[in-house]
């Protein structure tokens, strides 16, 4: 399957929030970012629970079947771990703070 569009962008303030769009530090981000399918042993530190979870597991709390799983895209750091399941969930390792000076849009193209 061909890999999605992503399309990113400073921004002043968060607006809409959605499944189609996340907001990350652009400060804790390190580029090249890469999109790439999953791979053994991925590690997620979903937005909204505390601790990590294996991306295993979580696909299987989120009923993917193994299609979804081979299908779905994940947008990750320089270093290999993931910023986000894209469409699906943002890691809050790189989600905003009370001290981020630059906000980074990442946004899905349908």
């Amino acid at each position: 399957s061909k890999p999605v569009s992503l399309e990113w962008f400073t921004v002043d303030a968060v607006s809409s929030e959605g499944s189609h769009r996340i907001y990350i530090d652009q400060d804790l981000v390190e580029f090249p970012l890469i999109l790439r399918k999953r791979k053994t042993g991925d590690t997620l530190y979903p937005t909204g629970m505390k601790g990590s979870k294996k991306l295993q597991k979580f696909y299987k709390d989120q009923k993917f079947s193994t299609l979804m799983k081979n299908e779905q895209w994940l947008l990750c750091h320089a270093d290999g771990s993931i910023i986000w399941v894209v469409g699906v969930r943002q890691d809050r390792r790189w989600m905003i703070q009370q001290t981020t000076k630059q906000i980074l849009c990442v946004q899905l193209n349908s």
